[in-house]
């Protein structure tokens, strides 16, 4: 039943990995995809950089390496990975507010759960 929560979409699996076990109601399952389909809406205006793979062949293949083309494309890289994040980070956090204390409280033991295990596997 938790599958329906986002659409049919399975694009934002964490999304939908985030909620599962988490019983929703139908209104609730309405909120979350229309959050899930604006954030997938906003995200969708910045249009993919195409010329970055282009740009690292050209800096790879130069006779000579040029340190701040490979800064600067770098530094491009990290900000759109910091654009996605933010957006992914905010989207969880809409989700969230959607939910009622009781489901929040779930969901944040259910964190704590797969945290302890993530330790625990770590330290052996």
């Amino acid at each position: 039943n938790h599958d329906r929560h986002c659409g049919h979409h399975a694009q934002h699996t964490p999304i939908k990995r985030m909620l599962a076990g988490i019983e929703l109601s139908d209104t609730q399952r309405e909120q979350v995809k229309a959050l899930v389909q604006q954030s997938r809406a906003e995200h969708s205006m910045t249009p993919p950089d195409h010329t970055a793979r282009t740009q690292w062949q050209a800096l790879l293949t130069a006779e000579q390496f040029d340190d701040a083309a490979a800064l600067s494309l770098l530094q491009q890289q990290q900000q759109r990975q910091l654009e996605h994040r933010l957006a992914e980070l905010k989207l969880r956090h809409q989700v969230l507010q959607v939910l009622t204390d009781a489901q929040r409280t779930e969901l944040l033991e259910k964190w704590q759960r797969r945290q302890q295990k993530r330790q625990t596997r770590q330290s052996t």
